[in-house]
């Protein structure tokens, strides 16, 4: 109500048609406020409203704030910041808003520099004006600037400086003059439209070009920048880039440039409802949209935990990426930055088209001397900003923060040609976690890089060990040939009508690469032993192996007699569903490894194992276990039963005669490896297992006791048949084998039988299926 001579106004109504007959909207008794009459019905926004002192008569119109891009805001009114003690009034507004605030943001800023108040509201004689009616009053730049003769932002900075040294200045300024604003006004903070209104129309050369020049005058000022993908004055998020690839790809963008990220309201959800800063609630009943919240959850908030990689300059470089003829697409944004050793190389490709080049040479980027009034100009490729090391042993692994994979390049390729990569449209990667590592006299990371060319892995240390043990899995496979295995599938066909000379060459095939395995074993673990009594082991077992099948089993051992049809008849049961056998056959090969250089079980069977970890056999087994006809979905589960087989294979100890049921499941269950396999669990204080985990591990556990029980009555067969002249005393029979082998059979049954009937009693429960075997 004071002073209304400040503000920019008319002592007569600029167009005859306005009307003020509203009601008065002032608090004081002696002014009266009126809008225009057509706000009510809306039909028209005038630019100006009418002021009446009641005393006087006198009316005034003054202006309402106006940008002249659209309608005025009519709750504002417009002060002449031609006059020097309106300039002053509101710096020292500021100044005491400053000393209760740590932090002020001035909206639309940019109308407020000389350049678009001179426009506005006092334009230069033949420009036409762009707010209807301010054409008559308009100054030359030489008026102008007698009136206004400093920046009054630049002004406000430099007060704010001297007198609330503390406060953050955040702008809001568009129509291009985020640089302007912090280069040379000084602003702290302004929102960088161009971000933006660039990203979302490709018009990538533009931002690059905004970015290169920022750099070159000075960096710093890249980290004034908020940047954002929409606010209230513009469409939402979603609706400008969608919820695919170049949302996100703009996003990634948003989170890892130097400067501030600024997610407006209801982006991550991905509502689409434009709002407004009166707004007091949603007029759109909105679902949040799940599938952009976790994508979200997995890709960008991960990255604004580590802004303390990306918010900084001081290391900050970026790139053009370079065509194979030489040229540069301008549709891809590359930068790294660093902070204590750690560095990030971020790449994007905003157009819908594929793209394929290098990233080696940095643009030019500011620097200070000595002379802090002068600054040089320096260019870093890729490998310089990275610290890699010129050298051919050496070679860089990264990981890619969105698909997790890992990469290996030649540092010294790095170097001399940069990172080549194809992009698809809108694809995006945030690389991390850099390393160089020195490649050793086997050469196998130099074997992996070259293997990959580009490809990304899981796991590079993974992968060069399997390229490292590459041989021993080769010598591995072999004894699984798929012509063998072909082969004994037609002689199993043919059980009981086998050839004995088959049996006999399929064996000796399968011996002599098995020679070949222990050899390399051998050789990679570098020990000097004699494997004779390993292989001997073995060699007793390849044939029972070959012959493990219901019909040969009960006609070997006659097992029809009634006291062994239980036994046999579950037996039978598991071996007619064939999927035992490459369990089986894996089992036979592997389970005894160890005491290559271990007698004792417990030592042995770990050795095997550590070296079957230690050699990446897993990714061999798959292969083969696909080959051997397991179905992908099954694979993970039957390698997990094959290792609990190898570490529990003396699981059955004939020592333990009383409750041997409860006492064998009793010390299983004390391992680790056996516990996970179950998937016991705690809930509601209870121990809980997984029933099909439970049967699949004793039925394994049988399979392979009853295999070792056919091993060793198989070998006493054959010593006994050949056997010359009557049987020496103390000497076993072949009726008196096969009657032994019933038994144990039985024996073994009787405890599995016991385990799955107390199973179902025992609801799951691990302390009930314990007391059930007491």
């Amino acid at each position: 109500m004071e002073h209304p001579e400040w503000y920019i106004q008319l002592p007569y109504s600029p167009f005859p048609s306005y009307t003020f007959n509203g009601p008065d909207l002032s608090w004081h008794p002696d002014i009266g406020i009126y809008l225009e009459d057509h706000y009510y019905d809306r039909t028209d926004a005038a630019v100006v409203f009418k002021r009446v002192d009641k005393r006087t008569g006198e009316e005034r119109y003054i202006y309402h704030g106006n940008d002249g891009t659209s309608m005025p805001w009519n709750d504002t009114a417009q002060l002449d910041y031609t006059r020097e003690e309106v300039r002053e009034a509101v710096i020292r507004t500021i100044i005491e808003v400053a000393k209760k605030a740590p932090i002020i943001r001035f909206d639309a800023a940019m109308t407020l520099t000389k350049r678009h108040f001179h426009r506005l509201w006092f334009p230069p004689p033949g420009s036409g004006g762009d707010i209807p009616s301010r054409s008559d009053y308009g100054m030359t730049r030489e008026q102008f600037d007698r009136l206004m003769p400093k920046e009054f932002w630049r002004e406000v900075v430099d007060r704010v400086a001297e007198e609330v040294p503390d406060t953050l200045l955040l702008a809001e300024a568009f129509w291009l003059m985020e640089g302007y604003f912090v280069r040379t006004l000084g602003m702290h903070r302004v929102y960088n439209s161009a971000f933006m209104n660039m990203l979302k129309n490709e018009e990538n050369d533009k931002y690059l070009a905004t970015i290169k020049k920022t750099i070159e005058f000075d960096p710093e000022i890249l980290k004034r920048y908020v940047n954002f993908m929409n606010n209230p004055d513009e469409e939402t998020a979603i609706h400008q880039f969608g919820d695919g690839d170049k949302y996100f790809g703009v996003c990634t963008m948003l989170v890892t440039m130097p400067g501030l990220p600024m997610f407006g309201h209801g982006q991550v959800e991905g509502f689409r409802e434009k709002y407004g800063m009166e707004y007091r609630r949603a007029y759109w009943d909105e679902v949040p949209n799940q599938y952009l919240i976790e994508r979200h959850e997995k890709e960008i908030f991960p990255l604004m935990k580590k802004r303390y990689l990306f918010a900084e300059v001081q290391d900050f470089q970026l790139y053009d990426f370079y065509l194979p003829d030489g040229s540069i697409d301008p549709n891809v944004f590359a930068y790294s930055n660093s902070h204590q050793g750690q560095h990030s190389l971020v790449v994007y490709h905003n157009a819908y088209r594929e793209t394929r080049g290098n990233i080696h040479l940095s643009s030019a980027k500011a620097h200070r001397t000595d002379n802090p009034e002068e600054k040089i100009l320096i260019r870093k490729t890729l490998a310089e900003a990275l610290q890699l090391t010129n050298a051919p042993d050496r070679f860089c692994v990264f990981r890619d923060h969105i698909s997790g994979l890992e990469f290996i390049y030649p540092s010294q390729k790095i170097y001399s040609e940069g990172l080549p990569l194809t992009l698809r449209a809108y694809e995006y990667h945030v690389f991390l976690d850099f390393r160089e590592i020195q490649d050793d006299g086997s050469k196998r990371y130099h074997q992996l890089a070259e293997t990959l060319n580009g490809q990304g892995v899981e796991n590079v240390e993974t992968a060069a060990k399997a390229i490292f043990y590459q041989p021993l899995h080769e010598a591995y496979s072999a004894v699984m040939d798929s012509q063998i295995l072909q082969e004994v599938e037609t002689f199993r066909n043919t059980l009981p009508l086998y050839s004995l000379d088959t049996v006999v060459e399929i064996a000796h095939q399968i011996e002599n690469r098995y020679l070949l395995f222990l050899s390399s074993v051998k050789q990679f673990e570098e020990m000097d032993v004699d494997h004779a009594p390993l292989f001997n082991t073995i060699q007793n077992e390849i044939k029972p192996l070959l012959f493990f099948d219901e019909g040969w089993i009960a006609k070997t051992f006659h097992l029809m007699k009634p006291r062994f049809r239980a036994g046999f008849k579950f037996l039978s049961s598991l071996l007619k569903e064939k999927n035992w056998y490459p369990v089986l056959w894996h089992w036979v090969f592997l389970h005894d490894l160890g005491k290559l250089i271990e007698t004792e079980e417990e030592k042995s069977t770990l050795l095997t194992l550590s070296w079957l970890e230690e050699w990446q056999m897993e990714n061999c087994l798959k292969r083969l276990l696909n080959v051997q006809g397991v179905e992908d979905s099954q694979v993970d589960d039957t390698i997990r039963l094959l290792k609990l087989l190898i570490r529990h294979q003396y699981w059955f100890d004939p020592e333990v005669k009383r409750k041997k049921p409860y006492l064998l499941l009793k010390k299983l269950l004390q391992s680790v490896e056996f516990q996970h396999f179950l998937k016991i669990h705690e809930f509601d204080g209870i121990l809980w297992f997984n029933k099909e985990s439970f049967e699949k591990a004793l039925e394994g556990l049988f399979i392979i006791r009853v295999f070792q029980i056919v091993v060793k009555a198989y070998t006493q067969v054959n010593e006994v048949r050949e056997q010359k002249g009557p049987k020496k005393a103390g000497g076993s029979s072949k009726e008196s084998i096969e009657s032994d082998f019933g038994k144990k059979l039985v024996e073994v049954y009787n405890v599995i039988h016991r385990w799955k009937k107390a199973m179902i009693e025992s609801e799951y429960q691990i302390e009930k299926l314990l007391n059930l075997l007491k």
